[in-house]
């Protein structure tokens, strides 16, 4: 049976690392966060023609379909997540994906160690991650059922990114170095 998750809003910024700054986080993150858990992410991407983003994820716990509104490099979007039973779930909803003529994009595989951290008595979700062939990136993020005090979780997302001595993506920045990924793995 598929498990439905209402709509959330997803409010997250990124930030690319040098390989000497991921080295650093990996070891400070555990001192200062509690990890939650450690996982290679699989991910198949398929947008419709009308722009939706639709992704089948999988790692060695856990299998779902996540939808998503507004473009990759938005700070702020609705997403919606079903869990699935199995990685045949997975390779149904691509072959249904195909057969409607989604647009697809590469797969990718993240190697990820989230964190949660209690900054200002909110939980945020702090996440390291190894995307292959593409980019280290630390990314930070706060959902919410609500859309009310986006801006104020915006800020302190970018507290805690610069706690960190990160910087937040440039937006357009990182929208191209996505459609290099694109080219270079289609």
């Amino acid at each position: 049976m598929i498990m439905q998750r209402d709509f959330s809003y997803e409010i997250e910024m990124k930030s690319i690392l040098s390989d000497e700054q991921y080295d650093l986080l990996k070891n400070k993150l555990p001192k200062i966060m509690k990890l939650v858990n450690k996982e290679s992410l699989h991910t198949s991407k398929f947008m419709s023609e009308t722009g939706e983003d639709i992704r089948l994820r999988h790692s060695e716990t856990k299998f779902e379909l996540v939808y998503k509104t507004g473009k990759v490099t938005d700070i702020a979007r609705k997403e919606s997540i079903t869990k699935l039973k199995s990685k045949q779930e997975i390779d149904s909803f691509i072959c249904i994906f195909r057969a409607l003529q989604f647009i697809e994009e590469p797969s990718w595989i993240t190697h990820r160690r989230n964190f949660e951290y209690n900054f200002d008595n909110n939980n945020y979700f702090v996440s390291l991650q190894d995307t292959e062939n593409f980019a280290k990136i630390l990314e930070v993020e706060f959902n919410t059922e609500k859309e009310e005090n986006m801006d104020f979780h915006k800020a302190q997302i970018k507290k805690i990114i610069k706690s960190l001595d990160c910087k937040p993506i440039n937006s357009e920045k990182f929208h191209q170095e996505i459609k290099k990924y694109i080219e270079k793995n289609k």
